[in-house]
Parts: structure tokens; C-alpha cells; sequence
């Protein structure tokens, strides 16, 4: 993202109360679900008689979905590395969507965004980075994150002291306060709700009542477990869904579309009975039954939606059963299709 601020040049040669002018910010991101998108609504208020915005050099008045005063000016030559929007009054307001990028790591399920790293944008002229303005520092500063349900704050910190700034997190709205304060860095760390993705798949599951009731969805710490007894999915030593089996597999595939960072890996287990004769000539253990029933269902998965980059397959036979293989109750717990919906890296 870009939030960066910039006076135009003339207004470093003014005095007098022009070169006292105060400005104040806010800059408030709507983060999206996948935690990787945003919708940004900026505003600037100060009693400058004008002031400019500094823009990558792929970003246009284009980019924007709302410019506030709709009088302005774009210029995309007088500066190499950068577009300007040019205001011919000292405060404005604008709202775009944007990606958070490469600003964000992903590391066992937790994000961490920083917003400037000399490493990867060095200062600018004059010493600039982070969130700034110029010639003055901010009078007041807000830095605003409102988060999906499906999001939770883990932690936050600015490069500024208390005395310049401080934190408020109200329900799943994290804000900063600065005063008298320039060239700001924040870094805020988050993760998904493993109990809200549940519940999604649970929604889904008995959406109409069709769901049935052995079906396991296993909030954890880091990822959540959705278990299918294989014989919901498929008919007896087959790999092939049964149109039962696709149905619930839809509506799975429904739920986490717009889980967009989400990564899901399909398991595949089977009991340790040998393989019957009928089906020696397809598959010579266990293990190739269960493989060719995960990628059965991985291959359903992306025709209803589910981009093949998201999807893994994985086949364990019947190396990790969850009972013993000694009662046919037990043996049809191990029978089971496992999907780990895991966050993405």
C-alpha cells in the first residue's frame, strides 16, 4: 500500500503562517477475508491552499474509487519514479482497493505485515519513509485496521514512542493515535480464526439438512479438520464419488471459495484389509486405493471452484488409522478422507 504524503515543493519557501500549517491524517484499511486484500479509505485535512500525493509509477487516478475534491490534477511526467495527484486545496480523501503483497510474510499460520522496510524501499530525499508528510510533521496521525470475523489480531507495535502515539483495539478494529509525529512503521501480526473457517464448513454441511451427522469438522490450533468416512464419498472399493459424495464435496468447495490464502490438503486412509480380489487388477495395495481417491476428490474440488495452486494431494493406505482395525465400527473410522484446510504460505 501507499499512504505516503508529500507538499508540493512551493509551500517549503512560504512563512509566516503557511509554514506553520498543521496536518492531520486518517487512514483506514478494510481488510478482506483472505487477509491479503483491502479497501483503503484515506483523508488528509489541513490548511494548506494545496497539496499533492505521491503514487507508484503503475498507480493512476484509475486506481482509485473515490477522489475527494473531484477537482485535481494527475501527473504522471514531472517526476521519473513516481505519479503525483495534484490538490489545489489543502485537504482530501480518497478509497481504493489494493493488495497487502509482498508487505506480508506468512509464517505457521500467522501474518506479519510491515508497512516499510529500508531493505526494500530505501528513504526517500530528505530522510522520509514509512507513513510521512512534509514540510511539518503530523499534528495527528490515525492508522486504522478493520478486520473480518474470520481474523484476530496476535500483535502490534510502532516505531514511536507512547508519548507520540498510542494503541486502541476495540472488538476486531485495531487503531493508533499519533500527535506531532512523522515517519511512521507499524508492524501488526494476525491469523485466521481456525473456529470461524469450522464454522463455514459446518454452515455449508447442513445447509438444507443434507449433511450427515458422522462427519467430523476439527477446530485446531493452525489448521481445521474436516472428516469424511469414505463411505459417505464412495461406494465400496471404488474411487469414484458417489453423486452423494460430490454433493457434500460441493458443498465444502462452496464454503472456502472466498478463503482465497487458505491452503487445503486432502489425505486419503484406508482400513488394513488386503485389497479384494476384484480389485487386485486396478490396485495392488491399500495405499493406491487411498491415493486415487484423494486425487478424486482434490480434481472435484477445482472443477467446483477450488484453484488447483491451493490443492495437495496425500495418500497414507493404512498407516495411520485413528482406532484399532480390530471391530468393523473401528475399521470404518479408519475408511476416511481427510481435508486439512491449513493458512496459506
Amino acid at each position: 500500500m501507499n499512504s505516503t504524503r508529500l507538499l508540493l515543493p512551493v509551500l517549503l519557501l512560504l512563512s509566516g503562517a503557511a509554514a506553520q500549517a498543521r496536518t492531520a491524517a486518517e487512514n483506514i484499511f478494510f481488510i478482506k477475508p483472505d487477509g491479503i486484500t483491502y479497501l483503503n479509505y484515506s483523508t488528509t485535512r489541513s490548511d494548506y491552499p494545496n497539496y499533492s500525493l505521491f503514487l507508484k509509477k503503475d498507480e493512476t487516478d484509475a486506481s482509485f474509487d473515490y477522489i475527494y475534491p473531484n477537482e485535481y490534477r494527475f501527473d504522471s511526467k514531472s517526476e521519473a519514479e513516481r505519479n503525483v495527484l495534484l490538490f489545489d486545496q489543502g485537504s482530501y480523501a480518497t478509497m481504493r482497493p489494493g493488495r497487502l503483497a509482498d508487505r506480508v510474510t506468512v509464517d505457521k499460520g500467522v501474518y506479519t505485515f510491515v508497512n516499510w522496510e529500508e531493505s526494500k524501499n530505501p528513504k526517500l530525499p530528505g530522510g522520509y519513509y514509512g507513513e510521512w508528510t512534509s514540510p511539518n510533521d503530523f499534528a495527528q496521525y490515525v492508522y486504522v485496521w478493520v478486520l473480518p470475523d474470520n481474523l484476530e489480531i496476535v500483535s502490534f507495535e510502532a516505531n514511536q514512542p507512547e508519548e507520540k502515539g498510542t494503541w486502541q483495539l476495540r472488538r476486531n478494529t485495531l487503531a493508533w493515535f499519533g500527535r506531532d509525529v512523522n515517519n511512521i512503521v507499524f508492524k501488526i501480526q494476525y491469523r485466521q480464526k481456525t473456529s470461524r473457517v469450522a464454522e463455514l464448513v459446518r454452515t455449508a454441511l447442513h445447509a438444507n439438512g443434507s449433511s450427515p451427522q458422522d462427519i467430523g469438522v476439527i477446530a485446531e490450533q493452525q489448521d481445521v479438520r474436516v472428516v469424511l468416512p469414505s463411505g459417505i464419498l464412495f461406494p465400496s472399493g471404488s474411487p469414484t464419488l458417489s453423486d452423494p459424495g460430490k454433493t457434500v464435496i460441493s458443498q465444502i468447495a462452496n464454503a472456502l471459495k472466498t478463503q482465497e490464502s487458505q491452503h487445503f490438503v486432502v489425505e486419503g486412509h484406508t482400513d488394513n484389509s488386503p485389497i479384494s480380489a476384484a480389485l487386485q487388477n486396478r490396485f495392488s495395495s491399500n495405499w493406491e486405493l487411498s491415493a486415487a481417491r484423494s486425487l478424486e476428490v482434490v480434481k472435484f474440488l477445482e472443477q467446483a471452484g477450488i484453484s488447483g495452486q491451493r490443492l495437495e494431494s496425500r495418500a497414507f493406505g493404512p498407516n495411520r488409522p485413528v482406532a484399532p482395525n480390530d471391530t468393523e465400527p473401528n475399521r470404518n473410522l479408519n475408511r476416511r478422507i481427510e481435508i486439512r484446510i491449513l493458512p496459506g504460505s
